[in-house]
């Protein structure tokens, strides 16, 4: 049975411990934060049902999920739960414990692409880390000055992202002049060279001003700036760092980058701007037919259809393959192994 407590009153003590969670004093001193949004609760209760805690509603809502029995329900009453709400989201808001995380001294080199945040405003620190989960960052660093990671609007701007990235408490910005830290450490300001150009090395860490201080004074490896229009006086924090994080990604690709349904390994061997320019050889004829081509009409039609839409990507890499007809002539719905292979050029080994 559903354990379901109703709680109309602002005296209640646990109403005043959801409210204090607003606030990083409330969550520090409880260790737990309020997670709001469909999307984000669903997820965190398939990924780390062991944090989730306690599940708040209002009268209205209505809620057919199964929880762990560990987690408690609560229902709240239509004013106290839209104090609580402060995305404004009505859909039932859930507790959590806080994920527990170290912290470093950046003494030591870094180990591939690190972050450093000072960001003190919630919203720019949860994109900060949505766009780090993106694009591959190791380790997020949150300095002294930087909002708490598990800010009810931090969790609703990183769209969940806060408990999956793997972050480290570090020291006060402040503190990054010293020249044993500040040796690892490119900085992003609005004068320095232009960030296009640079040649990345892999491993290194990134540094962002806040929006209105800026950058501490002290000598970096390294400073660059975005090439912008006079228009704007400078951008945002957190979009200036999602640039800088996608500049370097250009050099580093990521090692398994999200792949269309309709590209198969195959097709998406020759058509990957990674793929070695390498001949490939021409299949053997044998009675059996070979692994490539044994298949259904469906994954022909796949293939053709991967074709068609980088017909011009193809064209353009002799080294990998060439096809003899224009793609778009091309019939892979109902053509036999026999005539694909045909339509295809080998180059010779």
């Amino acid at each position: 049975m559903e354990r379901r407590q109703r709680i109309t009153s602002r005296h209640n003590p646990h109403f005043k411990r959801w409210l204090s969670l607003c606030e990083t004093k409330g969550m520090t001193r409880h260790q737990q934060c309020l997670v709001s949004g469909e999307k984000i609760i669903r997820e965190i209760l398939t990924h780390h049902p062991s944090l989730c805690h306690e599940f708040l509603h209002s009268p209205k809502t209505t809620h057919r999920e199964k929880f762990p029995a560990h987690i408690k329900s609560y229902q709240l009453s239509g004013e106290l739960f839209r104090t609580l709400d402060i995305a404004g989201t009505s859909f039932p808001i859930l507790t959590c414990h806080l994920k527990e995380y170290s912290s470093t001294t950046l003494e030591t080199p870094p180990e591939g692409l690190e972050v450093l945040c000072p960001l003190g405003n919630p919203m720019n620190l949860g994109t900060v880390i949505r766009s780090c989960t993106a694009f591959g960052v190791q380790t997020l660093i949150l300095l002294e000055e930087a909002a708490h990671p598990f800010h009810p609007k931090t969790i609703r701007a990183s769209s969940g992202a806060a408990f999956n990235q793997h972050m480290v408490q570090g020291p006060s910005i402040t503190d990054l002049r010293s020249p044993e830290i500040s040796q690892w450490i490119v900085s992003l300001g609005m004068k320095g060279e232009c960030l296009t150009t640079w040649q990345w090395p892999k491993n290194i860490r990134i540094l962002v001003g806040e929006e209105g201080l800026g950058l501490p004074e002290g000598s970096f490896q390294k400073t660059f700036t975005i090439p912008q229009s006079q228009g704007v006086d400078s951008l945002n924090a957190s979009i200036a760092m999602s640039i800088a994080l996608f500049t370097y990604r250009q050099q580093f690709p990521l090692s398994s980058p999200f792949r269309p349904w309709h590209q198969t390994i195959w097709v998406n061997s020759i058509l990957s701007d990674t793929a070695k320019p390498t001949a490939v050889p021409k299949p053997k004829r044998t009675t059996t037919a070979s692994p490539l081509w044994a298949t259904n009409r469906r994954v022909c039609w796949a293939i053709g259809s991967a074709i068609t839409r980088h017909r011009s990507i193809i064209s353009s890499r002799a080294p990998c393959a060439a096809i003899s007809k224009p793609a778009s002539k091309l019939n892979f719905g109902r053509c036999s192994q026999k005539t694909v292979a045909k339509a295809w050029k080998w180059p010779s080994t």
